[in-house]
């Protein structure tokens, strides 16, 4: 088994949808931000991984600065760190480096939200 076999096994676990306030539903609470980002199922080692993006305000696509990042189950600081501007529904690229199967953490932080996967 590869390497990156190994990985897409571990990670096979990561296909979450992490939703944030959703319970709150959009538009009963105006100005509330609320988001859903799903993470893929496998990480491609070495390749492009894209997580879609979700982000309301009200009943109202919404946008904001994200900081996406990858980190190792036990690390202190992150493998692979970006910031993006995300707009309604969007897509999020990562370009996931060359890395040892094993567990990996993926975290989402903007203004007034964050989550990890």
């Amino acid at each position: 088994m590869t390497k990156k076999e190994i990985l897409r096994l571990v990670a096979g676990g990561l296909l979450i949808v992490i939703l944030f306030a959703w319970g709150l539903m959009p538009g009963r609470i105006s100005g509330q931000l609320a988001y859903a980002i799903s993470v893929p199922r496998t990480l491609p080692v070495g390749e492009q991984a894209v997580l879609s993006v979700l982000l309301l305000k009200g009943n109202s696509p919404a946008s904001a600065k994200l900081e996406v990042s990858l980190w190792e189950e036990k690390g202190v600081k992150p493998l692979l760190q970006i910031e993006e501007t995300v707009e309604g529904r969007d897509e999020i690229i990562l370009d996931i480096p060359e890395i040892p199967a094993g567990n990996y953490e993926i975290r989402v932080k903007g203004e007034g939200l964050s989550g990890k996967a």
